[in-house]
């Protein structure tokens, strides 16, 4: 035991004269050469994160389609060649958002337009290049691009940016179809690129359905980051808003006149000394002729009614199906006995889905709702509707259009021989259908219900007749 404690006493002895020397030896050096340890060494580099798995994919997939549209882009024409850069743009500029966001913490709404301010100046320039050129003969092919680039706005919808994503897709498919029907037998770059474009938005909506199916997952990768390097990974030249220094506003402050004034009412009589005479002619009468007083009465003001939205609902009442009041919905309705019937009434930005054969339905009320069914024993109705669309994936004898403004009708081939579309005090009514000269199984032809009639007295009789050029 003695020989361990005086081993031990040796040990302890030996490392106090080291420090001893240490303490001498700094004490000798130079002032100038004894510097302090600071407390940041070295700056942190700055953050370069890898990419993650979910914008590799990203890069990949929609990049990949978005580099074929910029090259095909090019041999359409100058214009859309230019929109076609700033599309490959905002791709890489999304991937490098997605990489960024997974990674941060969910900002607030100001913080949130700060990272978007990049990718909305670049969708703003694609915009721009429609809007200028207007009187342009690539007119449409511009309007394609315009109005389908809004679908990579999918990052700021949350909980359905699927559904997001095909309503752009639906914005855009009007000047497609143009695009394809006037150079379908003259130019086929033309039919390449809108395809590529229409493949790209597809693309989109599958790595949206198999990654983000409710919106960007922020944060999910630890550890995050500062917001500051989220900006700085985005190239977003936009500080942090500061508060300025208030300033105190100078007092200004009145000079005291309360002491003149006591010093002329202290004058007594003689305050009225500099005052001038004036002749009776000149007076005037401060005498007001009686006026009968108008008792007050209290206005009554009648408060209005505040309409307040009704609960959604679906339910069977009897053999009729009612579907009212649903917002941004997507319903199915199963059809169990074919005199069963369906009324759809109020709902908007939704999409109804019809399964098995049923006797009648009516949309009443209905706006940018889409309605899909197989087939129809009697008639399909569209009622006071703005904006919708149906289609028939199978029969239907006779639609019926009346009040409603901005409808799209997509018939099968099946119904082509059989249906009758009548109209009453409705605009822009287009009917979509297969080709029947063409051997693509999905090239529709598109034809709009003429609005203009010209009406005539022949023999004493009325006649009226479309004017040719509303064809």
């Amino acid at each position: 035991m003695l020989s361990e404690l005086l081993q031990r006493l040796e040990t302890a002895t030996k490392k106090l004269e080291q420090l001893a020397q240490k303490k001498q030896t700094l004490q000798a050096l130079p002032p100038t050469q004894v510097q302090p340890q600071s407390e940041n060494v070295s700056s942190s580099p700055e953050f370069t994160p890898k990419e993650d798995r979910v914008a590799v994919e990203y890069r990949n997939t929609v990049g990949k389609v978005g580099e074929n549209f910029k090259t095909l882009s090019q041999d359409v024409g100058s214009l859309v060649a230019q929109q076609g850069e700033l599309v490959f743009k905002l791709l890489d500029e999304q991937t490098k958002f997605i990489n960024v966001a997974i990674r941060l913490q969910k900002p607030n709404m100001a913080d949130f337009q700060r990272l978007l301010q990049v990718q909305q100046k670049t969708m703003t320039s694609i915009i721009d290049i429609k809007e200028k050129n207007r009187a342009s003969k690539q007119f449409n092919q511009l309007s394609v691009v315009s109005e389908g680039i809004g679908a990579f706005g999918w990052i700021t919808v949350e909980n359905t940016p699927m559904g997001f994503i095909n309503d752009m897709k639906d914005s855009a498919q009007f000047y497609t179809n143009r695009v394809l029907k006037e150079f379908k037998d003259s130019d086929p770059k033309q039919i390449v690129w809108v395809k590529e474009f229409i493949q790209l938005l597809s693309t989109l909506h599958l790595y949206v359905k198999q990654n983000f199916t409710t919106g960007i997952k922020w944060g999910f990768i630890k550890p995050t980051i500062t917001l500051d390097d989220a900006l700085a990974q985005l190239n977003t030249d936009n500080p942090p808003a500061t508060k300025a220094d208030s300033e105190q506003q100078p007092v200004h402050t009145a000079p005291d006149t309360r002491g003149a004034l006591f010093s002329e009412l202290n004058k007594g009589a003689a305050i009225t000394a500099g005052l001038k005479k004036v002749d009776k002619s000149k007076k005037v009468s401060s005498e007001v002729p009686a006026q009968p007083v108008k008792p007050k009465t209290k206005t009554l003001q009648s408060s209005a009614k505040t309409e307040t939205k009704k609960q959604g609902r679906q339910v069977l009442d009897g053999k009729k199906w009612i579907v009212e009041n649903m917002d941004n919905a997507e319903i199915e309705v199963d059809i169990t006995d074919i005199t069963q019937t369906l009324y759809v009434f109020n709902c908007n930005g939704s999409v109804i889905k019809v399964n098995n054969k049923l006797n009648a339905l009516t949309m009443d009320k209905c706006s940018k709702t889409g309605l899909v069914f197989d087939s129809v024993v009697a008639s399909c109705d569209l009622v006071n509707c703005k904006s919708v669309k149906i289609q028939a994936t199978k029969t239907v004898p006779i639609i019926n259009i009346d009040k409603t403004d901005g409808v799209q009708v997509f018939l099968s081939s099946e119904a082509l021989d059989l249906v009758e579309i009548l109209t009453a005090k409705s605009t822009e009514v287009n009917i979509c259908y297969p080709d029947p000269n063409s051997k693509e199984e999905f090239d529709y032809k598109e034809s709009f219900v003429p609005e203009q009639m010209r009406t005539v007295v022949v023999n004493g009789n009325i006649v009226t007749n479309v004017l040719e050029h509303s064809f």
